[in-house]
């Protein structure tokens, strides 16, 4: 019997192991569970990185490769150039992970991620992130190993990175509220046992806000594990909506309108205080956890213009439409630049814009 996943046919077997991936952490765990992987494995993974990996764990590898892209003839290069091995473990961010992915995809072994920072959850998600012609598209479907968190090794990132995590667990906060109110207006019906496991996720990170913005290991690891538990409610949900809605809709808004790419978390923290504004949904809770966990949300810290931030708002609602986005408050009622500037005046007046460019004379 096949299941339909993440948009790809997968044995009930595969799914359940996809629910429940086994996370070892512990502080300085990575040369002890390197130990357990099967040999000879390959390491996929980046200079900076690895130069932060101690000997006992790197001196297990039988073979090395720096990844440097996405590209699919870039990751078609890196598997091809690698030797016969028995597994693949990939030790780096989002990038690296999911070049191991593909690596595993394509010669059925076992793959090892190993996460250098908890800003992304591609270490738990279990499809390959690979550009074609200058667009993200997400293919195959790798569950792994076992999963190995050593805060140690994640603690070298840069803090900011390790906060930015944050953002896809807060997003929890709005995207439960458009899910609930979707489901009034055809949308995927509200599942509420789901929906409660979600808030617990947020209730745990709150409790843990302050643990995270010192990047202390509690902290860390509770990100890792979260980004696990979030990944099975999606896949017992059939779809994103039990942490993913309006605040991720502004931010994919705000990259179209700018042309940046964001450090993920943060634009999403940026989006869920405003899409919790326009919901009128606890707004103060969210600003709460993200100063406490030391999330850089701000626009100005983010370089978006007071002009680009009206624009994509405003534009919110046919974004939305245009992107086919499940029901959400940016469906609710038109968003024009007047209001937009109300709120600006008002519940969000505390918003910090970047500067305007000054255009050549």
């Amino acid at each position: 019997m096949t299941e339909l996943v993440h948009g790809v046919e997968v044995s009930r077997e595969l799914r359940e192991r996809a629910r429940n991936p086994p996370i070892r952490s512990g502080a300085g765990c990575l040369a002890a569970e390197l130990a357990r992987v099967p040999e000879p494995f390959a390491v996929l993974t980046q200079p900076e990185v690895w130069r932060s990996v101690p000997e006992a764990a790197r001196s297990r590898a039988a073979h090395v490769a720096f990844v440097h892209s996405l590209d699919r003839d870039a990751l078609d290069a890196t598997e091809r150039a690698l030797p016969r091995v028995a597994a693949v473990v990939g030790i780096g961010g989002g990038m690296v992970v999911d070049n191991a992915k593909w690596v595993a995809w394509r010669r059925a072994i076992p793959y090892f991620p190993v996460p250098s920072s908890v800003s992304v959850d591609a270490f738990v998600s279990n499809t390959i992130a690979a550009r074609e012609a200058s667009r993200v598209v997400y293919l195959g479907f790798v569950v792994p190993e076992v999963v190995i968190v050593d805060p140690t090794l994640i603690a070298t990132a840069p803090a900011r990175f390790n906060r930015a995590g944050v953002g896809d667990l807060l997003s929890i906060h709005t995207a439960l509220w458009d899910w609930e109110r979707g489901a009034a207006h055809g949308g995927a019906a509200f599942l509420p046992a789901i929906a409660a496991r979600s808030a617990r996720i947020l209730d745990r990170t709150d409790e843990l806000a302050s643990a995270i913005g010192r990047t202390e290991p509690e902290g860390l690891i509770h990100i890792a594990e979260a980004f696990a538990e979030v990944n099975s409610l999606i896949i017992d949900a059939g779809h994103s909506q039990p942490e993913e809605g309006s605040e991720h809709y502004l931010a994919y808004a705000l990259e179209e309108e700018t042309g940046k790419s964001f450090v993920h978390g943060e634009v999403v923290g940026l989006g869920v205080v405003v899409m919790a504004t326009l919901q009128g949904n606890r707004p103060e809770r969210a600003r709460s956890i993200l100063a406490r966990c030391q999330v850089d949300w701000q626009p100005r810290n983010l370089g978006i213009t007071r002009a680009a931030f009206v624009r994509a708002l405003s534009a919110l609602p046919s974004f939305a439409v245009r992107t086919r986005a499940p029901w959400s408050v940016a469906n609710q009622a038109p968003i024009p630049a007047d209001v937009v500037e109300e709120l600006l005046g008002g519940p969000l007046a505390d918003l910090e814009f970047a500067p305007p460019r000054a255009h050549p004379a």
